[in-house]
Order: C-alpha cells, then structure tokens, then sequence
C-alpha cells in the first residue's frame, strides 16, 4: 500500500474530507490531493510534512510510512508503542505519560 492509498485509508475512517484533512493537519490541500492520486510519492515527502499528516490522522510516522502493514495489506491500530514514538517525534512527552512509561 503506498503513502497515498494509506492517507486515504485513514481519512476515510476518520471520515475527514481532503479539505478537512489539510485544515487539521496544515498541509496543503494539493498535496493531499496529489499523494491520494498517487501523482505524488512518499519520496520527496519533506518529514515535517509527513508529521503533521501522522499526528491529523492519529497515527505514527512510522505507520503512515508503511513500516506496519500487514501481509493481508490491511492496517492494523498502532500499539501504545508506536503512539509513544509519535510522541517523541511530536515533542516533549506528556509528565502523566512518562511517568508511566519510565
């Protein structure tokens, strides 16, 4: 599954329009318009980018990239995990968090 198919995935199911998707996330809408119509590829995709599309579509980068998919070609949810990694990607992790994670 490429980026684009995968941003589609996600928005889908969080039920998001590509407008409402680069309002949330700060990314221009061509951009989502072109990495869905695969016009686009993850390549040249600068990670700040790719990082305000992970955090809009409540996943990880690393997930978004494509490093967990499934055999099946299914998603699967992110562990808590990868929601940690997202975190510190993020920036500074919440006290409440790391006081349960350390």
């Amino acid at each position: 599954m490429t980026i684009g198919e995968r941003i589609t995935f996600l928005r889908s199911r969080k039920r998001l329009s590509q407008t409402e998707l680069s309002r949330e996330s700060g990314v221009l809408l061509s951009t989502i318009s072109m990495l869905e119509a695969g016009i686009r590829s993850g390549e040249g995709l600068r990670v700040e980018t790719a990082k305000k599309l992970a955090r809009a579509l409540s996943v990880t980068l690393d997930y978004l990239c494509g490093m967990y998919e499934e055999e099946d070609g299914t998603l699967r949810p992110p562990s808590t995990a990868d929601a940690c990694r997202l975190t510190v990607l993020a920036g500074p992790m919440p006290q409440a968090l790391a006081s349960a994670l350390f």
